[in-house]
């Protein structure tokens, strides 16, 4: 399997590529290239910047791409985003 990754910090990455990564822009370009998505972030409000904003993944995501949130999340931003996930 190919691997993507986008971090705003390059050191994040850079074991990755040098492992054969692939280094995407945006969260958008990530959803447009992978079947399956982890997160791993700080909190709810980035959370929702890489998911839902302007370069978010869900203006990349094909239907049936598979979104796993690793990040220490309020259940309140996952319960609240379900209807855009759906629509």
């Amino acid at each position: 399997h190919q691997l993507y990754v986008n971090d705003l910090r390059m050191q994040a990455m850079a074991p990755h590529i040098s492992s054969g990564a692939i280094a995407k822009s945006t969260a958008r370009e990530i959803g447009e290239a992978a079947e399956v998505v982890f997160t791993s972030l700080p909190g709810p409000v980035e959370f929702q910047d890489v998911t839902l904003g302007p370069n978010g993944l869900i203006h990349g995501m094909k239907p049936g791409t598979v979104l796993f949130d690793l990040t220490t999340n309020a259940p309140s931003t996952i319960r609240g985003g379900t209807e855009t996930w759906t629509a």
